[in-house]
C-alpha cells in the first residue's frame, strides 16, 4: 500500500492559556507569503509530498504491539514467515514503483541544483534498476543476519 502524506510548514507563536501555567502552549498557521517566498528561494518549500509504502501484514503484526504489557512479547518476530513475507512484499512494490517513477521530480530542485549537480534528467536509463540490484544485494545480506 502506497502512503502519501501532505506536509506544509507551520509558523508557532506562544500563546497564554488560562490553568495551563505549567505548559507552554503554541498556535500554528501556516507560512504567510512573505515568510513562505523568501524561504522557497533557498529550497525550503511551504508544502511538500512524502509516501512511503506500507505492508499491511507488516502492519497488522505491529497492531499487536498495542496491547502488550510492559515485557510482553509480540507473537510474531523478524524471523516469522508472516514478517518475511511482508517485508518481501513491500519491498517488491517499492522496487517496482522506483523503477516507475525514476527522475520524478527531478527538475524541481527547490534551487539546490548546485548541490546535487551529479543528479541529472539525462542520466542514463536504468538508474533505478542499478538502484534496485544494489538494494537487493543489500538485503540479501541483511536476510543473513536478521531472518
Amino acid at each position: 500500500m502506497l502512503d502519501i502524506t501532505e506536509i506544509q510548514e507551520m509558523s508557532l507563536k506562544p500563546v497564554e492559556r488560562k490553568g495551563w501555567d505549567e505548559f507552554r502552549c503554541f498556535e500554528a498557521e501556516p507560512w504567510s507569503e512573505a515568510i513562505a517566498k523568501p524561504r522557497a528561494a533557498q529550497g525550503q518549500p511551504a508544502f511538500w509530498y512524502e509516501m512511503s509504502v506500507v505492508s499491511s501484514e507488516v502492519e497488522e503484526l505491529f497492531m499487536q504491539n498495542k496491547s502488550l504489557r510492559v515485557g510482553e512479547k509480540a507473537l510474531y518476530s523478524a524471523e516469522s514467515d508472516e514478517m518475511t513475507r511482508g517485508l518481501q512484499s513491500m519491498s517488491n512494490q517499492a522496487f517496482l514503483m522506483l523503477r516507475k517513477i525514476d527522475f520524478v521530480g527531478l527538475g524541481n530542485d527547490n534551487g539546490l541544483r548546485g548541490k546535487y549537480r551529479h543528479l541529472e534528467p539525462n542520466d542514463p536509463p536504468g538508474t533505478a534498476e542499478a538502484a534496485r540490484a544494489l538494494r537487493i544485494r543489500k538485503i540479501k545480506a541483511a536476510t543473513k543476519t536478521f531472518w
